[in-house]
């Protein structure tokens, strides 16, 4: 699955999704909840993945 405000994988049995607008420091958008909710779901859908993680992308260092 493809996503545009998130980055979503899978390791070790842990999900991990990491919001993923940067330059924008992160701000939650209705896109971005839809996204959310599909990743949840996607680890929730797999048996292989026993917990979940979330994080932020940083602010690229040529932002002040």
């Amino acid at each position: 699955m493809a996503f545009s405000d998130i980055e979503y994988g899978v390791a070790d049995r842990v999900a991990t999704i990491t919001l993923n607008r940067p330059v924008r420091l992160n701000a939650f958008t209705f896109a971005m909840r839809g996204e959310l909710i599909e990743a949840f779901d996607l680890a929730d859908a797999d048996d292989a993945v026993e917990g979940v993680t979330a994080f932020l992308e940083k602010r690229p260092a040529e932002f002040p």
